[in-house]
């Protein structure tokens, strides 16, 4: 690999080179400056959004305030 290709996760696991992307994740991160607990909670927080509820549908409202979704 020469400088300046990067190894993509997704070239990592289709060509077995799991430890290479480690390893360049790694080099990436020997600079990196540490981060408090509360900001990186923070941006976990902004980054995963909480699962949807069964009854719920990702429809806006239509007319009527009805969702589409069919009772019985």
């Amino acid at each position: 690999m020469a400088d300046g290709d990067r190894l993509t996760l997704r070239q990592a696991r289709e060509q077995g080179r799991i430890p290479e992307f480690a390893a360049q994740a790694e080099r990436d991160l020997k600079d990196a400056a540490p981060v408090s607990a509360e900001c990186f909670n923070a941006i976990i927080e902004a980054a995963v959004k909480a699962p949807r509820s069964k009854d719920r549908t990702s429809h806006s409202r239509r007319a009527g305030n009805s969702t589409g979704k069919q009772t019985r």
